[in-house]
Parts: structure tokens; sequence; C-alpha cells
């Protein structure tokens, strides 16, 4: 039983950080080469995270209703798959208006049915009697090497 629970709170941690992989640290670990390959600017990346949040901020309102009607688990899974397949067309090199388009769909691909299922999923962890312990730090959460 304990084995099952560190593997699922290791698997939410992992995909809380994975979630933005392609649209935030591939431009922000690899800066100048992502600039060069994709023929772009500081001010277009900036528009990129601009069409991004304004979509993430309306999809966050969205989030919990729909994490309340639709499972944790396959709202999770949806939003990585959905997430990682917009990132073959990234892979494309595609032009700027594309990558703009791509910003704006992982806007609603990373928040809207990830956030509220992330909690939830988190909630549901912790049970009735480890709330506290739920939601602090991924460090104290669950400790990710095997059990002994």
């Amino acid at each position: 039983m304990r084995r099952s629970r560190i593997v699922t709170m290791c698997s939410l941690i992992l995909a809380g950080e994975a979630i933005f992989g392609l649209p935030f640290a591939v431009a922000r670990y690899f800066g100048p080469s992502f600039l060069n390959v994709f023929g772009m600017n500081d001010e277009q990346l900036g528009w990129l995270f601009f069409n991004y949040g304004i979509i993430a901020m309306f999809a966050y309102l969205l989030g919990g209703p729909l994490a309340d009607r639709i499972s944790a688990r396959k709202l999770l899974a949806f939003a990585l798959c959905s997430t990682g397949v917009f990132g073959f067309q990234m892979a494309t090199i595609p032009s700027i208006a594309t990558m703009k388009v791509l910003f704006a769909i992982w806007g609603v691909t990373t928040i809207l049915p990830f956030w509220a299922a992330l909690i939830r999923a988190t909630r549901e962890w912790g049970g009735a009697e480890q709330q506290g312990e739920a939601f602090v730090s991924s460090t104290e959460a669950a400790d990710c090497s095997p059990p002994d």
C-alpha cells in the first residue's frame, strides 16, 4: 500500500513538472537556440506567452467544474497527451503564426483539464486524514525513492 501511494504522488509531481515542458521549459532553457531555430525575436516570444496567458486565465475558471464532472485520472491523461501531441507540430518548426496558435492551444491543454484535476487527485491521495501531508512541498510529500 505504501509503495502504491509513493508511486501515485511521484506521478502527480512529475506530471505537474512535465506539463509545462513544451510551452515554457524549452524556450526558457534553450532561449537563444529556440529563437534562432524558429526565426523569432524576444518580442515575438513574448507574444507567444501572451497568447498562452490570456487563454490560460479563462481556462482556470472552467477547470474546477470540469474536474468535478470527469475523473481526475482521465483529465490528467488527456492534458498530458494532448499537450504532447501538439508538441509534434512544434517539432516541424512551424511559422510564427502557427506557434501563436500552438501556445494558445497549450493555454487550454495545460490548464483546463489539468490543474483542477491535479488538485483533486492530490486531495484524493491525501484522503480525509492526510490533507496536510498531501499539499506540503513535493520533497516532503513523497520520498520518490523506492521503499526499504
